[in-house]
C-alpha cells in the first residue's frame, strides 16, 4: 500500500510545474485524507479474529448483493439462489 502512496506522491511532484498550485494542494490534502482512512481501516481489520475470516467475507458478500439490489430499478427473482441466507452461512460452533 505504501508503494502506491509513494507513486501518487511522485506523480503530484512531477505535476507541480504543469498544473495549478491550488490543484496540487488539493490533491495532496485528498491523499492525506485517504492515507489516514486507510490506516484506520487497517487498524480496525487487525482486531478481527482471523478464525472468523470466512464469516466476515460472506457477510461482506451479502452486503454487496443487497447494495446492488438497492441500485437496480427492477429486481428479478431469478437473480437469487433460492436457498436462504441462513443456509449459506456456516456459523462456527454449531
Amino acid at each position: 500500500m505504501q508503494a502506491n502512496m509513494n507513486m501518487w506522491k511522485q506523480s503530484v511532484e512531477r505535476g507541480k510545474d504543469d498544473h495549478s498550485h491550488n490543484l496540487m494542494i488539493f490533491l495532496e490534502a485528498r491523499m492525506n485524507v485517504c492515507n489516514n482512512i486507510l490506516h484506520e481501516l487497517q487498524e480496525a481489520l487487525s482486531k478481527l479474529d482471523p478464525g472468523m475470516m470466512q464469516v466476515y467475507i460472506k457477510l461482506v458478500s451479502i452486503l454487496r448483493t443487497l447494495s446492488a439490489c438497492n441500485t437496480r430499478s427492477k429486481v428479478y427473482e431469478d437473480s437469487f439462489d433460492r436457498r436462504t441466507v441462513a443456509d449459506k452461512i456456516a456459523v462456527p460452533g454449531e
